[in-house]
């Protein structure tokens, strides 16, 4: 059985205390009356749209990764650690699926 494990960046880690630090200073100047709630709002808007973006950036990423994974990586099928392997361009594949050469 396979459990999933947390695997957690360091700058995910540092965000997350970044974002704390935040909305723990929002919270004591909205108590001291140092901003309004149209202001709070405004700041959470800029928050959620920066979430969006780094999702944004960590899906691209991700994308780029796997197609790198399809094209293969150039070789000459000697050395091994491949699960198929052209001949004709010499391309090593390391993923299940690919049966020809692109």
């Amino acid at each position: 059985m396979n459990i999933p494990t947390a695997s957690y960046l360091k700058e995910d880690a540092d965000d997350f205390l970044d974002r704390v630090d935040d909305v723990n200073k929002q919270i004591r100047d909205l108590i001291d009356g140092k901003i309004d709630c149209n202001e709070l709002d405004r700041k959470e808007q800029e928050m959620l749209e920066k979430e969006r973006l780094k999702q944004v950036h960590k899906e691209i990423q991700e994308r780029e990764r796997l197609e790198l994974l399809r094209k293969g990586r150039p070789g000459k099928g000697h050395q091994g650690g491949y699960k198929t392997f052209c001949k004709g361009c010499f391309r090593e594949f390391t993923i299940d699926g690919i049966e020809k050469c692109s």
